[in-house]
């Protein structure tokens, strides 16, 4: 489970999809129920991050060195970033939201 950091939304992956919910508030403001907003497939997510205005979902599959970018909206594949010579093991979007630093352990 991936929490956006406005905590409007969650992801969640279940074995070969992922499902992003939204946040449904009370008066208060707080979140006080989710409700299902979009499941698209992927094989066996592995890692995932939204991106800081929660409109892109950054994706790794499991055994992956590709990171897929994900409109949160529509679930369509926009992008794939290549680089990583072995399994991405952690995503981070910068603070300003421009960039996205990632890892793999070799």
């Amino acid at each position: 489970i991936t929490p956006s950091s406005d905590g409007r939304q969650l992801c969640v992956s279940l074995g070969n999809r992922v499902q992003i919910f939204n946040a449904t508030s009370d008066s208060d403001e707080r979140a006080s129920s989710f409700s299902h907003a979009l499941t698209f497939p992927i094989s066996n997510c592995w890692r995932a991050s939204f991106s800081l205005d929660g409109r892109h979902l950054f994706v790794v599959s499991n055994r992956s060195s590709v990171i897929d970018v994900r409109d949160t909206t529509t679930g369509a594949h926009l992008l794939a970033l290549h680089g990583h010579g072995f399994d991405v093991c952690w995503l981070a979007p910068s603070p300003d939201g421009r960039q996205l630093a990632s890892f793999d352990p070799k």
